[in-house]
């Protein structure tokens, strides 16, 4: 898509479900190109007339849903005093299993 009509259809905006998959690649690529030539992301926005922030996330690696996967390593001891405050309630000397007995007999 040449960067006449690139601007073009970027500047009528955006439909119900946001920019179409196509236009956000063709928008990155473009992107990439002015970068390696030198032009920076705030440049880069204004000649396309989006936001960096639209830019950058269009640019992001899309990920299935919103959770991020953690590896949760268990401890015998805990490294110091545990302190768990959830507003106004406060636990103070358990370990985590502790802590997650009591919640679990609380809920």
């Amino acid at each position: 898509m040449k960067i006449g009509e690139l601007k073009h259809r970027l500047a009528r905006g955006r439909g119900a479900n946001g920019y179409p998959a196509e236009l956000r690649a063709a928008a990155v690529a473009y992107a990439g190109a002015r970068k390696a030539e030198g032009a920076t992301q705030a440049m880069v926005s204004e000649e396309l007339g989006v936001s960096d922030a639209s830019l950058l996330s269009w640019g992001a690696p899309r990920r299935k849903g919103g959770l991020t996967p953690v590896k949760l390593v268990t401890s015998h001891e805990p490294a110091g005093e545990l302190l768990v405050e959830c507003g106004p309630i406060r636990i103070r000397g358990l370990d985590v299993s502790g802590v997650a007995e009591l919640l679990r007999r609380l809920g």
